[in-house]
């Protein structure tokens, strides 16, 4: 608790010495930030989930697929993608479609592995995976 209390402290005096250091730390963030899934095509998310699958990093490559899926639909102009949409939104506009099983297994392992304690693995890697080829087997919902 003391340590994390100094360390308060130094980035608040920081601050005061450095002005400029919060201005950059915010932009550096921004920018980050700007790199969503509009910024790549869902073939671009398809090969950063291919090199994350090479890595073994599970998680990574599943969540690609995810961003892949969204790009999809909004490149074959049947879902927008809006910043402020949720997966259970996603969830009632892709449930009139038949390939919806699919589209439910990418959402619902988006779901676990940033808001819940799922740990990725090979196994579902494999079911995001399938679920995509799917997807994409129908071009589109």
């Amino acid at each position: 608790m003391l340590c994390g209390w100094l360390l308060w402290q130094f980035l608040r005096l920081a601050g005061v010495y450095y002005p400029n250091l919060r201005n950059q730390l915010s932009q550096s963030a921004r920018q980050a930030i700007k790199v969503t899934a509009k910024d790549l095509s869902a073939a671009g998310w398809v090969a950063r989930s291919q090199r994350a699958l090479e890595r073994q990093d599970y998680r990574e490559a599943c969540l690609c697929l995810y961003l892949a899926m969204l790009q999809q639909l909004q490149e074959i102009n049947r879902i927008p993608q809006l910043a402020s949409r949720t997966d259970g939104e996603y969830l009632e506009l892709l449930r009139q479609f038949p390939q919806f099983p699919a589209y439910q297994t990418l959402l619902i392992a988006h779901q676990q592995l940033c808001f819940g304690d799922r740990t990725a693995d090979p196994s579902l890697f494999s079911q995001c995976d399938r679920a995509y080829q799917i997807i994409c087997q129908h071009q589109g919902p």
